[in-house]
């Protein structure tokens, strides 16, 4: 399990900014319960920090769109719109962030699971399931999180827009849904790969075709859709193609150079 160790460290080194973030902002940090946090074998300090870090992690911004909802419609100043979407998209960023390794993480966990196997019995370690279950806990935090991220974006970018705010006091389903927000995400990262390419900077844009591609990933292992699931698979692989591509032509140069 070093891998799977190494994976879920890093998610709380992320959770724990998630937490700073929530810090600066308090107003917008409701209080939740404490959610099951993912036991280090390390003991020490160091496990008492992680472990507050994503226990803030966990706690859902969800319940404060309702009570800013008006404060955001009040905003007129561009600048100070500016810079609150600029906020949300950051934490955005860094939910997107973990969602990319957590993604990994339980790729990894289907494909490597029959060497955990006890006794050919087909089930998992416990240790292990106790992991697993608690990394699919904190990956449906992080799609809540990053929806309510661009449902705020929304209702600052469209203040006088009483529909949204009334859907979104209705139903939290009636915005679009943190896949859209990954998707959209991942073609962005794929149009700067192709611009970082035009421009001869091939090591970062590999770097942003494979940051892409994880994204891609991560939402195919949540959809429920076979239609989609599809799609998604056949993006991710147009994505692995050209990342094979930028690598080789950098390896190219390198060699030549």
């Amino acid at each position: 399990t070093v891998l799977a160790d190494q994976f879920v460290r890093e998610v709380l080194l992320t959770s724990q900014q998630l937490s700073k973030h929530d810090q600066k902002h308090p107003s917008e940090k409701p209080q939740r319960p404490r959610a099951a946090s993912m036991d280090m074998t390390d003991g020490g300090d160091d496990d008492e920090e992680e472990e507050e870090g994503i226990a803030g992690f966990l706690q859902q911004p969800q319940d404060s769109l309702h009570s800013h909802a008006s404060h955001n419609s009040s905003m007129h100043r561009p600048a100070q719109r500016q810079a609150t979407v600029d906020r949300y998209l950051s934490a955005c960023s860094l939910y997107l962030h973990a969602l990319s390794i957590l993604a990994n993480l339980l790729k990894s966990f289907n494909t490597n699971s029959n060497g955990h196997n006890i006794e050919g019995s087909g089930h998992l370690h416990p240790t292990l399931q106790k992991l697993k279950a608690d990394v699919n806990s904190v990956f449906e935090q992080l799609i809540l999180r990053a929806e309510s991220c661009q449902k705020q974006i929304d209702l600052i970018v469209n203040p006088t827009n009483s529909a949204s705010v009334h859907a979104l006091s209705a139903s939290k389903y009636t915005m679009p849904q943190a896949e859209t927000v990954m998707v959209q995400a991942a073609l962005r990262k794929e149009a700067d790969a192709a611009m970082e390419e035009l421009l001869g900077n091939l090591n970062l844009a590999c770097k942003l075709y494979v940051s892409a591609n994880e994204l891609v990933e991560g939402v195919a292992l949540t959809a429920h859709d076979p239609e989609d699931q599809r799609k998604l698979h056949l993006y991710a692989a147009s994505l692995q193609e050209k990342h094979r591509d930028c690598r080789r032509r950098a390896e190219e140069l390198l060699i030549y150079s």
